[in-house]
């Protein structure tokens, strides 16, 4: 598991937990880019604090998100995928 991941794992899933001090270590794109990949995580917990964190970096660094474009959409569009064929396999 990555730095981040480790920082962002744990604790209750209604809480930001250590937000905070990812984003105070994202200071160069590498440092993004390892962050990007929490997306990609198992752990939900991970991938929302990741999503919650990129989105507060993004506001003031959103060149970071330049060389993510197809990955982020291509997981918005996999995830959206999954919760219409979930939904309308529960019709019966």
């Amino acid at each position: 598991m990555s730095e981040f991941g480790k920082i962002l794992s744990g604790g209750d899933l209604r809480l930001i937990g250590e937000n905070i001090s990812v984003i105070l270590k994202v200071h160069t794109q590498n440092d993004f880019d390892e962050l990007i990949k929490c997306l990609f995580h198992k752990d939900r917990l991970i991938v929302m604090r990741a999503a919650d964190a990129i989105e507060k970096i993004t506001i003031s660094k959103t060149v970071f998100l330049t060389k993510h474009k197809k990955e982020i959409i291509g997981l918005y569009t996999a995830k959206r995928i999954f919760v219409l064929t979930a939904s309308h396999s529960s019709v019966v």
